[in-house]
C-alpha cells in the first residue's frame, strides 16, 4: 500500500470513534470471570510491589514514630533540636529523620502503634497502607458510580493505575498517609450523597486534622454557602482539639502553633520548609518557581507572589468553568477540583502526596467515557501516565514533570467537568 496515499486520505472520524470505543469497551471485558481474572493479575501485582517495601528502610516511617513517641513521653516534637535527640535515642545517628510539622492529632492516633517497637510499628504500617490502597480503589468506584457500560473500563483504570504508580509506591515505601487522608475524603463523598452531612463534616475534619491540604474542600464549602457544614466543622474541630487537649494536655498544641507561626512568617522557617521547598523533588508551584529564581539568582522571596499572581490569572481565565463546578450538585466534582489545585498551591508537594490522584482521575476518565470524547480521553491517559511514571531525575524541566502533567490535567478536569454536557450521564446509562 502506499504510505503517502494513506497518510493523505482523510480519516472516517465515525469509523475512528467507533473503533476507540470498541477499544475501550472490548467485549470480551463483558464475558464472564475475565474482568475478574484480570483484576486478580493486578492484585498481585500490587501485593508483589508492597511485599517488597518490607525489606527496604523507610523515610517518613521513623519520623511519625518519633512524633508519636515524642508525644507520649512528653518531648516536645516541635522543637528541631529535641526531636532529632529523641530519634538519635530511638534510632542512632545513622537515621535520617525529618521534623515532624503535622497537627498533634496525628501523632496521638499513632500512639498506640509505637507501643510494640519500630519494626512492628513500621511493618503494621505498611499493611495499613495496603489495606487502605484497596479501600479507595473501592470508595471512588462507588463515589464515581459508572454506567454498566463503562464500569469495566473504570475499574481496569483504577488498578492498572495502583499497579504502575510511583507515587502510590512511594507511599508505601515512606509509610506516608496520604491514603489514609484520601479514604476519609472519599468515604465523606459518599456520606454526602446519602445526605449524611454531619458525619461526612466530620471525616472532613479528621482528614484536615492528619494533612492540612483537604483544608481547600471547606473553601469550596464556603464559596458553596454550605454554612451548615463550616459550621459542624468549627465544632467538630473544636471537640478534637479539646479531646487532644484533655488527653495529652495543651503543650502540644502550644508547641505546635509557636511553631506554626513561625513557619508561617517568610524568614523564620524551620529549616525544613526553608530548604526543602528549593528542592528538585518539590513538584508545587512554589518549589518550581523557588528553583528557577535561585538558578537565576533572584530572591526566593518572589516566589510566593508568582504562585498568587499565577492563581489569579488562571481563575480569570478559567472563572466560568470554576462557578459551574462550584455549582455542581455533585460533591464529587468540586472536590476533586480542590485535590487537583491542593497539589499545586502547597508550599510542599512531595511525589508521595499525588496519591490523592487517583479521585480526579478517576472522575474525568468516568466523564469522558459518559461523553464518548476518546480523543480527550487518549490525552488524559498520556498525561496520567507521566504522572505515575514521571522522570526523577535531569534537573529542570524533567524533575518538575509531575507538576506540569498535573496543571495540564487540572486544565482538562475545567474544561471538561466545567462545561457539562445535558443527559451525558442518561446516555452513557441507556448505551
Amino acid at each position: 500500500m502506499n504510505l503517502s496515499r494513506v497518510l493523505k486520505s482523510k480519516v472516517d472520524r465515525t469509523m475512528l470513534r467507533d473503533g476507540l470505543d470498541r477499544l475501550f469497551h472490548a467485549p470480551v471485558l463483558y464475558k464472564k470471570g475475565v474482568l475478574t481474572v484480570l483484576l486478580v493479575l493486578l492484585t498481585a501485582v500490587i501485593l508483589v510491589k508492597a511485599y517488597a517495601q518490607s525489606f527496604e528502610w523507610d523515610t517518613d516511617a521513623p519520623s511519625f514514630y518519633t512524633g508519636a513517641v515524642g508525644l507520649r513521653t512528653g518531648v516536645n516534637i516541635y522543637d528541631p533540636a529535641a526531636f532529632d535527640g529523641l530519634a538519635a535515642s530511638l534510632f542512632g545517628r545513622s537515621v535520617t529523620v525529618y521534623p515532624y510539622i503535622y497537627f498533634p492529632v496525628l501523632a496521638e492516633l499513632l500512639i498506640p502503634l509505637t507501643l510494640f517497637g519500630y519494626p512492628a510499628f513500621s511493618q503494621i504500617v505498611l499493611a495499613l497502607n495496603v489495606l487502605l490502597t484497596f479501600l479507595c480503589l473501592g470508595l471512588i468506584l462507588k463515589a464515581v458510580g459508572p454506567a454498566e457500560r463503562d464500569r469495566p473500563a473504570v475499574v481496569l483504570f483504577l488498578f492498572l493505575s495502583a499497579a504502575v504508580s510511583e507515587p502510590l509506591k512511594t507511599t508505601l515505601h515512606h509509610g506516608q498517609v496520604n491514603l489514609w487522608v484520601l479514604a476519609l475524603v472519599v468515604a465523606s463523598l459518599l456520606l454526602l450523597k446519602k445526605g449524611r452531612e454531619f458525619w461526612a463534616v466530620a471525616l472532613l475534619s479528621l482528614a484536615v486534622f492528619s494533612k492540612f491540604y483537604p483544608v481547600l474542600i471547606f473553601a469550596l464549602f464556603l464559596v458553596q454557602k454550605r454554612f451548615r457544614a463550616l459550621g459542624y466543622a468549627a465544632l467538630q474541630g473544636a471537640v478534637m482539639v479539646g479531646a487532644s487537649a484533655l488527653l495529652f494536655g495543651t503543650r502540644p498544641w502550644l508547641d505546635f502553633l509557636s511553631s506554626a507561626t513561625g513557619n508561617f512568617l517568610y524568614g523564620t522557617k524551620a529549616s525544613f520548609l526553608f530548604d526543602f521547598n528549593a528542592q528538585w523533588w518539590n513538584n508545587s508551584l512554589n518549589g518550581l518557581f523557588t528553583q528557577i529564581l535561585l538558578a537565576r539568582g533572584a530572591s526566593r522571596s518572589l516566589a510566593l507572589p508568582l504562585v498568587l499572581a499565577t492563581c489569579a490569572v488562571a481563575l480569570a481565565a478559567f472563572w466560568r468553568p470554576v462557578k459551574r463546578i462550584v455549582a455542581d450538585p455533585d460533591p464529587k466534582v468540586g472536590v476533586s477540583l480542590a485535590l487537583l489545585v491542593s497539589l499545586a498551591v502547597s508550599t510542599i508537594s512531595w511525589n508521595h502526596h499525588f496519591v490523592i490522584l487517583f479521585l480526579p482521575l478517576a472522575v474525568l476518565v468516568n466523564i469522558l467515557l459518559e461523553r464518548r470524547a476518546y480523543g480527550q480521553l487518549l490525552l488524559c491517559l498520556a498525561l496520567t501516565a507521566l504522572v505515575w511514571r514521571h522522570p526523577m531525575w535531569g534537573g529542570l524541566p524533567f524533575t518538575q514533570v509531575l507538576l506540569l502533567s498535573t496543571l495540564v490535567l487540572t486544565v482538562m478536569f475545567l474544561a471538561v467537568a466545567g462545561r457539562p454536557v445535558r443527559g451525558a450521564r442518561e446516555k452513557g446509562a441507556a448505551a
